[in-house]
């Protein structure tokens, strides 16, 4: 019973996938609208942005936007599928994607010489700002892909630490309740964070290193390291058409694309960087569930005792960070 459940889950699951990029499942049939495609390929933040050209009414007159699916969720099948629309793209804005990812031939250079010769190509950057929440992070094991932290996917420095320390939840709130980091460590973390994607966009098109860190709206540019705003990511698609010479909206759309998961930003965070206000709070937002700093805690600790190469793997790939944080062991 349960296997049947889970299989009409799963079908139920494909049947709302399919339908939200239908015109992408639907492939390159032929049909009375003759303007060429307009596709954004990358992670979590492509179809957000991808969105947001669709609503502009200057490119809508030369372009079909077709939503893709995130390049991390793409199948073999998808891949081909992506592959068929390329001759019908006259626009492709792509985040940088490695050539053989996921097994695929996927890569950005990879796509870019599929498309046509007149396709109009832009190269924008992902979006990954640490100001804000710098002690989050990603673990890469021995896979390919990020080992995910139980209830959110990212890993907290801080947890790690208590973890390698071998403390039990009720030291290692203990200590979590008393430590701050050295002065001046959250400042260089998102300096450092800025220069980071400044480096990255010297290959590209499209830049946005310049907005890191300008707070200047009602809420947080981004709600986790790589979960921007609604505001952030318009201003991206918006520096995408004032490269194609289309004017740029004004209005921020809404609800939130991207605030699945809302990481609590620290007093100490918010002081140091100097920035505004949100209304700290210190507990996890996550698909409209709250969660504390001690149940969070508590599940990464258990998860790691159960998992200590991924303990040793965050020590290793992140020593750096966590020796400019206080965290050194």
């Amino acid at each position: 019973m349960a296997s049947v459940t889970s299989s009409v889950k799963d079908a139920v699951r494909q049947a709302r996938r399919v339908w939200r990029y239908r015109q992408f499942y639907s492939g390159p049939t032929r049909s009375a609208d003759q303007r060429p495609f307009a596709v954004v390929v990358g992670n979590c933040q492509a179809e957000p942005i991808a969105r947001e050209l669709a609503v502009n009414e200057d490119l809508a007159q030369a372009y079909r936007v077709v939503l893709v699916p995130a390049i991390h969720l793409l199948t073999p099948a998808d891949a081909r599928r992506l592959r068929a629309i390329l001759p019908k793209v006259g626009l492709y804005v792509t985040q940088q994607v490695r050539d053989g990812y996921h097994g695929m031939q996927i890569g950005t250079e990879e796509l870019v010489k599929e498309l046509h010769p007149s396709a109009e190509v832009r190269r924008i950057p992902v979006l990954y700002y640490e100001g804000l929440y710098p002690y989050q992070v990603y673990v890469r094991d021995k896979r390919e892909t990020s080992e995910l932290a139980p209830l959110t996917g990212y890993h907290d420095l801080r947890y790690l630490y208590a973890a390698a320390s071998g403390w039990d939840a009720s030291n290692s709130q203990a200590w979590l309740d008393e430590f701050e980091p050295p002065a001046g460590a959250i400042q260089e973390t998102a300096a450092g964070s800025k220069q980071s994607l400044r480096d990255r966009e010297k290959s590209l098109d499209i830049t946005m290193s310049d907005l890191l860190g300008l707070e200047s709206g009602p809420s947080p540019s981004f709600f986790t390291v790589n979960h921007p705003s609604n505001a952030v990511l318009q201003h991206t698609a918006n520096r995408v058409l004032e490269s194609l010479d289309v004017i740029a909206a004004g209005d921020v759309s809404s609800p939130e694309w991207l605030d699945q998961e809302v990481t609590p930003i620290e007093n100490v965070t918010l002081a140091e960087l100097g920035v505004r206000d949100f209304g700290a709070q210190d507990h996890w937002v996550i698909n409209g569930n709250e969660y504390s700093h001690q149940q969070m805690l508590a599940k990464h600790l258990d998860w790691y005792l159960a998992n200590p190469s991924i303990v040793m793997a965050g020590l290793k790939q992140h020593a750096e960070k966590m020796h400019l944080l206080g965290l050194a062991r």
